[in-house]
């Protein structure tokens, strides 16, 4: 995903283009080895996030948004310290902004089954 996202005990703090944003975790319940729910509510709506790891080596997870006032959002997710493993595509652009590839939407619900 293009954000960052770090956890407490009592907080979720999001980093996105309008800076830090901070959600009170409300309730969190472990539903197995792999996978998460949490309640969270701010000022501005209540959400909930089922994160589901799926790979522990390499720390990969798949967070599920459920917002009230949308859709559900699907992000895969990586602990910044092994982002280093893995391929990243950089658009550089030194005279303008170019046009960024457009990748495949994968099936973020078959990784959520598992």
């Amino acid at each position: 995903s293009d954000f960052k996202v770090m956890f407490s005990d009592s907080t979720i703090m999001e980093w996105q283009m309008e800076g830090p944003w901070g959600q009170p975790i409300k309730s969190f319940k472990r539903i197995s080895k792999q996978q998460y729910q949490l309640s969270l509510e701010s000022k501005r709506e209540k959400t909930d996030l089922e994160i589901r790891i799926l790979d522990t080596v390499n720390q990969i997870a798949v967070f599920k948004e459920l917002s009230f006032r949308s859709k559900p959002r699907y992000f895969f997710m990586v602990v910044a310290e092994f982002a280093k493993n893995f391929p990243i595509i950089v658009n550089y652009c030194p005279m303008g902004r170019r046009n960024e590839f457009e990748f495949e939407t994968p099936d973020f619900t078959k990784y959520l089954k598992k």
